[in-house]
């Protein structure tokens, strides 16, 4: 991730501060990437050590155990009250190391309303010689007082030649690289667990079979996949099929090749099923659905209601 990250603007912007000693309390990125945001924050917070051990600090960094650098939330874990008051406790006492403390808060935009209104105390009055680098897929479900308190950049997607040169570095003589870099949209990190496979094709079939549900068999997909721990990326994942099927409706249409970011074969029945109107609608569907996920507390119910209006859709 490291020779990806060195070439945006953001980053070079970072390290110019550092180096000025203009460094603010807190930054956010801003980065449709979910995958690969944990990653290029600890590039960030390599920075700030650059001057001591760097070697050994950046390898401390990277496995989440240098002691002034503290990553949040654990991996497959969410923010709660206790974590930020742990923050606050922290960043209130001294580095273990001398200099700066800093926290990593990847994924902000899973956030509570609540958990954000507790982080909101230390970034309105942050103690010396903290930083803290946020960073979330998108700033939506950000509150207004949060981001009026940060430094916000934004990253721009990578381009197809970077990230498929950073999937044949994670995966040497990986034969999609170039087909899958191109489906990622300049999302790295998404690439990259696309093409380890895993869970990530489990939860893609788990979306194909929410997407082509009848309208009398979604409490029975909504039960099955509901309770599933990668809700985020079901949902994802629901966006993706939608979008495949889009293109194939599309291409037929003007005769042309469409450009799939899933190649699941259940796309051509999707995209029979589903008018032109329904699958972009879907879209707008589903990328509200994404930026509620953090406030909505029952995942079975905001599931259900994404698949019964998508659905709706289809009659109009």
């Amino acid at each position: 991730m490291q020779e990806l990250v060195k070439e945006s603007m953001a980053y070079r912007l970072f390290c110019r501060e550092c180096a000025e000693n203009r460094l603010g309390h807190a930054y956010m990125l801003v980065f449709n990437d979910k995958y690969a945001l944990r990653d290029i924050l600890k590039e960030f917070a390599k920075v700030v050590f650059r001057t001591k051990g760097e070697e050994r600090i950046a390898r401390l960094i990277d496995q989440e155990s240098f002691l002034d650098c503290t990553v949040l939330p654990p991996p497959e874990g969410r923010y709660t009250a206790d974590m930020v008051r742990e923050i606050i406790e922290k960043s209130n006492s001294s580095s273990m190391e001398g200099g700066m403390q800093v926290f990593i808060l990847d994924n902000a935009q899973t956030m509570s309303e609540t958990v954000q209104n507790k982080l909101l105390k230390v970034l309105e009055e942050p103690p010396a010689d903290v930083l803290f680098l946020l960073g979330a897929t998108s700033e939506a479900p950000l509150l207004s007082t949060v981001l009026s308190r940060v430094k916000k950049w934004t990253l721009a997607p990578f381009t197809d030649e970077q990230t498929e040169r950073y999937l044949l570095r994670q995966v040497p003589n990986l034969a999609d690289a170039r087909a899958i870099a191109l489906s990622a949209e300049g999302r790295p990190g998404e690439a990259l667990a696309v093409a380890k496979g895993g869970y990530y094709v489990s939860v893609l079939q788990g979306a194909c079979e929410c997407a082509l549900a009848l309208p009398s068999d979604i409490p029975a997909v909504v039960r099955k996949w509901g309770e599933t721990k990668y809700k985020a990326d079901l949902l994802n994942g629901l966006r993706l099929v939608f979008r495949d099927a889009l293109c194939v409706r599309i291409a037929e249409k003007y005769g042309t090749k469409p450009s799939l970011m899933t190649g699941l074969p259940q796309i051509g029945a999707l995209s029979e099923r589903y008018s032109v109107h329904a699958l972009t609608e879907a879209q707008t569907i589903l990328a509200d659905a994404e930026k509620r996920l953090a406030l909505y507390a029952v995942f079975p119910q905001l599931l259900e209601s994404v698949l019964c209006r998508i659905a709706a859709c289809k009659e109009i």
